[in-house]
């Protein structure tokens, strides 16, 4: 396929964390970046398409991504992994919902030769042909010269409460409508229903658009916060690829680019996708668009069905087995297991609730608690102690740092460090241990091509991941 010569800058929305597949999602390590489906992230399946669209002769500029500030090591990460470079990662320190990301985005683009189409792509949906999503886009890049803010979508396959339906209204070439109205979460049931359903597309949550047409209708919507977010913009705090929103950016409120912008521009157009589509928003709707066996299972990891169908089981660090269990979803992680009927998984809502109230770590983060430089998990604690497996990537290092309160001792069990203990640095190959005494300035770097395994042992008055003076680090967390 041939395409206009007109810029595209895929922007990849990659905020939130995704309750609903609690509890393999948590705050610290969000569903994005998790193999929800298959053996890659959602963000890297995403990331994956650019290349793609690039082959049917879009002409498509490196990706911005807009996360928060907490997740850049996880998009850094990734990014390398799938041999993207990305323009700007536009990260925020208190989540603002999709709306003032975007118009950063877009205040960023105007700056650009070309005012290149911001091509607004979430991570969590899933096309059955991404061939007619391809189809879709190239109408959509003609509507968006036309200066039009295009959003896609594609038919209802049943009557969902949770997505958001664009209003198709004049039709004005195959495929292609204007948005009469978006709407969001409607009553479907009964005498309460709102929809005609043959008028209606489920919103996809994708947009093309000229940066500078959206800045133009935003300015009309809501003058006063577009000009807070260019005084943002003058104030950010750039460390390219990374680029955090200055003052007053943190005191803004949250909004979300349907209901801030979508509801209320009268120069909105839906191009129709004619293909399947879902988000992978929850577990049931992981289950329908997984590889299945002959008894309808999802099965993942090490798990055992026996007399059992129409199930999603995910094992991550033990054997499950089931036996007689009929379309139910069981999610296990190292410290939490979800057992619920798939067509009661709404419910689970009021788990996350409850660990919310008791502030349950289990909510927080995994076991394995990942880091930029790798990871690391508690196998054991007690009084004044304290065991843990460290993973650190190849060529990458720990800060050079102290502790007040806990001394430490490493032993290499996989792969070479690198030790600097105040003003000795040593090799440690495996079965060769250290100690550190409690105030010494110290640091663990892996020199090698493959990971380094070490176990740690901590003995002290306090052993929170506080009692940490950072005094040099490749990842700028040193606190000024």
């Amino acid at each position: 396929m041939t395409n206009s010569c007109t810029q595209i800058l895929p922007v990849l929305l990659a905020g939130g964390w995704g309750t609903r597949l609690w509890p393999l999602s948590r705050q610290k390590l969000p569903k994005q970046f998790l193999p929800i489906k298959g053996n890659k992230s959602l963000f890297c399946e995403t990331l994956d398409r650019i290349p793609r669209l690039r082959e049917e002769g879009f002409d498509i500029l490196a990706p911005i991504v807009s996360c928060l500030y907490e997740y850049r090591f996880f998009v850094l990460e990734q990014c390398r992994e799938r041999d993207t470079e990305p323009g700007l990662i536009i990260t925020e320190n208190t989540p603002k919902n999709t709306l003032p990301p975007l118009a950063i985005t877009a205040l960023n683009a105007v700056k650009m030769e070309g005012d290149p189409y911001l091509l607004i792509l979430p991570i969590d949906g899933h096309f059955d042909d991404l061939d007619f999503f391809v189809q879709a886009l190239a109408r959509g890049v003609n509507w968006a010269g036309k200066n039009s803010i295009v959003t896609f979508g594609a038919r209802p396959e049943t009557h969902m409460q949770d997505y958001g339906y664009a209003q198709m209204g004049q039709q004005l070439e195959t495929d292609v409508f204007r948005l009469d109205q978006f709407q969001r979460k409607l009553d479907t049931r009964g005498k309460n229903a709102t929809l005609e359903w043959d008028k209606f597309l489920w919103n996809l949550g994708i947009y093309l658009m000229k940066p500078s047409l959206f800045l133009e209708e935003l300015e009309k919507i809501d003058h006063e916060s577009l000009a807070a977010l260019r005084l943002a913009t003058d104030n950010a705090v750039v460390d390219t690829p990374l680029y955090l929103p200055g003052a007053p950016y943190e005191t803004l409120r949250a909004r979300s680019f349907e209901r801030g912008f979508l509801e209320k521009t009268s120069k909105a157009v839906v191009v129709k996708v004619n293909t399947k589509w879902a988000d992978l928003g929850t577990w049931k709707r992981v289950h329908s668009l997984s590889d299945l066996d002959e008894d309808n299972n999802s099965l993942t990891g090490d798990v055992i069905s026996v007399g059992s169908s129409g199930n999603i089981v995910k094992s991550t660090s033990r054997l499950v087995a089931t036996v007689g269990l009929k379309e139910t979803a069981v999610i296990e992680t190292s410290d939490a297991v979800l057992v619920s009927p798939l067509d009661k998984l709404e419910l689970a809502k009021g788990v996350i609730t409850k660990l919310q109230t008791n502030n349950r770590n289990e909510l927080i983060e995994h076991k394995r608690v990942y880091r930029p430089w790798g990871s690391y998990e508690s196998i054991r604690q007690g009084e004044g102690f304290q065991v843990k497996s460290l993973i650190v990537h190849p060529r990458s290092k720990l800060s050079l740092q102290a502790h007040r309160h806990r001394a430490e001792h490493w032993t290499v069990v996989r792969g070479i460090a690198k030790v600097t203990c105040d003003d000795t640095i040593i090799t440690l190959e495996p079965n060769r241990s250290i100690h550190i005494p409690l105030g010494a300035r110290h640091r663990l770097e892996n020199p090698g091509s493959e990971e380094l395994e070490v176990i740690e042992v901590q003995c002290g008055s306090y052993l929170g991941e506080d009692d940490i003076i950072r005094f040099e680090d490749d990842f700028g967390r040193i606190e000024a």
